[in-house]
C-alpha cells in the first residue's frame, strides 16, 4: 500500500488527501451536526409552545383564584329535569358554540365532546352551571389548542345531588 502511495505524484497525493478530508468533513456534518441542529430546532419549537402554555396558565390562575375567593354555593338541580337539556340550554344562553355534541350518559350525567373554545369562556360557563344548577365536572380532559388561550377536549358533567 505504501508503494502505491509513493508511486503517485505529489499533486495526486494532495488531491487524495483533500478528498479524504472532504469525506471526513461531510460525514461529520451529516452524522453529528445535522442531528444536533434538528434537535435544537425541535427543542426551540417545544420551548415556544411551553411559553405559550405558561402565558395561558398564568391568565387562568387569576380566574381560578377569583372563583375560589367567591366561594359561591352551588345551585340546586331541578328535580325530574334532563341534564342534557339544561346543559344545552345554558350553552345557548352563554353563547357557547364550541361543542360538537352533548350526550346523556344514562346516570344523569352528560358527556360533552368536541370542545374547542377559549379557556376563560369555558370556566365562566362551568361556574354558571355550578352556581345556577349545582352541575359540576366529574371528568375533565382538556388540552391547549394551537391558538393561545383556547382549549380542546371533553367533559363529563353531573349534578352535585347525584354524586
Amino acid at each position: 500500500m505504501m508503494a502505491n502511495w509513493h508511486s503517485r505524484s505529489q499533486q495526486e497525493r494532495k488531491l487524495i488527501l483533500l478528498g479524504a478530508v472532504s469525506v471526513v468533513l461531510i460525514l461529520l456534518i451529516v452524522l453529528v451536526l445535522m442531528p444536533f441542529w434538528q434537535t435544537h430546532q425541535k427543542e426551540s419549537r417545544l420551548q415556544t409552545r411551553y411559553e405559550q402554555e405558561l402565558i395561558w396558565m398564568t391568565e387562568a390562575v387569576d380566574h381560578i383564584k377569583e372563583l375560589r375567593k367567591n366561594g359561591t354555593l352551588p345551585g340546586h338541580f331541578p328535580a325530574g329535569q334532563n341534564i342534557r337539556k339544561i346543559v344545552s340550554q345554558s350553552a345557548k344562553k352563554a353563547d357557547i358554540t364550541g361543542l360538537s355534541s352533548i350526550a346523556d350518559q344514562g346516570d344523569n350525567s352528560a358527556k360533552l365532546t368536541g370542545i374547542s373554545m377559549p379557556f376563560g369562556l369555558l370556566m365562566n360557563w362551568l361556574e354558571m352551571l355550578w352556581t345556577q344548577y349545582g352541575i359540576t365536572a366529574v371528568s375533565v380532559k382538556l388540552t391547549p389548542a394551537k391558538t393561545s388561550g383556547r382549549v380542546d377536549g371533553a367533559l363529563i358533567l353531573k349534578p352535585l345531588d347525584v354524586l
